[in-house]
C-alpha cells in the first residue's frame, strides 16, 4: 500500500493585507487615545481634589489653635498679639520660593501635620514640597480676602496645567482679584474667565483658558476651593457690684466690663479662639472663671 503524505500549505501575508492590519490596527490606536487621556486627567485631577481637601481641612483645624506665630492660618494683622507675625499667603503665584518661614501658609500645615522642616527654598524640603507643589510642580496658592464684619474668606487653589500653557494674573492685593476668582463658576468646560483676568492676559493667555466652540474651555483645570470663617460676637453682662470683667481673645485683653456695667458688646472675634474670662477688682487680681472655643455669638455673664 502506498502511503500518501500531505504537505499543509501556507502562504505569507501580501503586503497590502499587513497595512490594512496596520490601518486597522493605528485607528483602534488613535480611538483609545482619547479616552486614556481623559482617564488619566481625570486621575490626576480627583488627586489633586484630594490634596486640596486635605489642606483645607487642615487649614479649618489650624482656627482652633492659639499658636499664632506657628499653626493658626488666620493669624491676620488686627487679629494677633503685637509682635506675632502675620501669616505668609500667596502673592505671586508662579513666583519663586527661594526660602521658608515658619509664617508662611504651607510651612504652617507642615507644622499642623507634625512634620519638621528647615529655611531653605520648599522645593528642597519634601515636607512642605508636597504641600506647596502640584503635580506639575505648579505652587499651590491660599489666599486671604480683605476682612469683613462677620466673616474672613479664603482661596485654596491649583491650576493643573504646566506655567507656560495656563496664565493667571498675579496677586496685586486688590478686592478686585480676589473676588474674581471667588465668583466665578470654575468647574467647568463651557464658560470664560472672569473679566479682571481677561483685562491683564494677553489675548492668547485669554484663548488658551477660554478654548473653542470645539474643545470647551479649561477653566475646570483650575481648582478652586473656597473657605469662609465666621466672625461672632460677645455679650458680656455685668451686674456684679464689685467685680469687673476681662474678656480675652487673641491672645491678649480684649474687653473691659466694669462693675454693673450691663450689656457690653466685643468687636467681631474670629471663630475658634479661645475665650478667657475673668473676674477681680482689677486685671492683675482678676481670676478666671470661664474658658472656651468660640463657636457662635455667645452670652458671658460676670456673676
Amino acid at each position: 500500500m502506498k502511503s500518501m503524505h500531505h504537505r499543509q500549505k501556507t502562504r505569507a501575508f501580501t503586503l497590502i493585507e499587513i497595512l490594512i492590519v496596520c490601518a486597522i490596527i493605528s485607528g483602534l490606536f488613535a480611538l483609545s487615545v482619547p479616552t486614556i487621556m481623559g482617564w488619566l486627567e481625570k486621575s490626576q485631577l480627583d488627586a489633586e481634589t484630594n490634596a486640596l481637601n486635605a489642606i483645607r481641612d487642615d487649614v479649618v483645624r489650624s482656627f482652633d489653635s492659639t499658636d499664632f506665630a506657628n499653626v493658626n492660618i488666620a493669624a491676620l494683622a488686627g487679629d494677633v498679639p503685637d509682635g506675632v507675625p502675620p501669616t505668609v499667603f500667596t502673592g505671586n503665584p508662579d513666583g519663586s520660593y527661594p526660602t521658608t518661614s515658619v509664617a508662611d501658609w504651607y510651612a504652617k500645615i507642615a507644622t499642623l501635620r507634625g512634620t519638621g522642616f528647615g529655611t531653605a527654598a520648599p522645593s528642597s524640603q519634601p515636607a512642605v514640597k508636597d504641600i506647596l507643589y502640584n503635580h506639575y510642580g505648579r505652587a499651590r496658592g491660599l489666599v486671604a480676602a480683605a476682612p469683613q464684619a462677620r466673616a474672613q474668606r479664603f482661596l485654596l487653589f491649583s491650576i493643573m496645567a504646566p506655567n507656560e500653557q495656563l496664565v493667571m494674573p498675579a496677586n496685586d492685593g486688590s478686592p478686585e482679584w480676589f473676588e474674581a476668582i471667588w465668583n466665578t463658576e470654575w468647574d467647568t468646560k463651557g464658560g470664560s474667565i472672569p473679566a479682571y483676568w481677561a483685562a491683564r492676559l494677553t489675548a492668547d493667555q485669554q484663548a488658551a483658558w477660554n478654548g473653542s466652540a470645539g474643545t470647551g474651555s479649561r477653566l475646570y483645570l483650575m481648582r478652586v476651593i473656597r473657605i469662609t470663617l465666621p466672625r461672632y460676637v460677645l455679650r458680656i453682662s455685668n451686674n456684679h457690684p464689685t467685680g469687673n470683667g476681662y474678656i480675652y481673645f487673641n491672645n491678649g485683653m480684649g474687653v473691659e466690663a466694669p462693675a454693673e456695667s450691663g450689656v457690653t458688646e466685643s468687636p467681631a472675634i474670629l471663630g475658634g479662639r479661645q475665650i478667657v474670662v475673668k473676674k477681680g477688682a482689677d486685671e492683675a487680681s482678676a481670676l478666671e472663671t470661664n474658658r472656651f472655643l468660640l463657636r457662635d455669638d455667645s452670652d458671658v455673664f460676670i456673676q
